[in-house]
């Protein structure tokens, strides 16, 4: 009898607010980067699309989805989001960060509760990134 107690604590102990805040933040940066790619296709219907520019696009995404979720180094840690490190990000150089991470491409990163509701962390209420980039009409980056 115990035995069904633990599992069904354990299933509970998986879906917690952090995880979900974690899992629409990979959810956004994938939409984000699905959009980018979408608006290049868009850009370059007229000509032949580039397999280079899309091959490049996917490993930047990939950069930066692996650098902002690195276990320890990341904004994740124990699957919590780490609002220390998301407001010492928001408070860095875009420019720098992107260069630090050798990007080409404008990325935005922002956050969205399990209902994808835009939610502020800590002052960041429109993401972190460039002002290129709109979410909900307002520039990211800017609060």
């Amino acid at each position: 009898m115990a035995k069904n107690n633990v599992k069904k604590n354990v299933g509970k102990d998986l879906f917690t607010f952090n995880n979900a805040v974690v899992l629409a933040l990979i959810l956004s940066l994938i939409i984000i980067f699905k959009t980018i790619l979408g608006s290049v296709t868009t850009l370059k219907s007229a000509e032949k699309v580039d397999v280079a520019d899309l091959a490049d696009l996917e490993q930047e995404a990939k950069i930066l989805l692996d650098t902002v979720t690195a276990e320890g180094t990341g904004l994740v840690q124990s699957n919590e989001l780490l609002e220390d490190k998301v407001k010492s990000l928001s408070n860095m150089d875009y420019d720098e960060f992107k260069h630090t991470l050798g990007l080409k491409s404008d990325f935005c990163i922002y956050f969205e509760d399990a209902n994808g509701n835009i939610i502020k962390i800590d002052g960041v209420e429109h993401g972190i990134g460039s002002e290129k980039i709109k979410i909900n009409g307002k520039p990211c980056g800017v609060s």
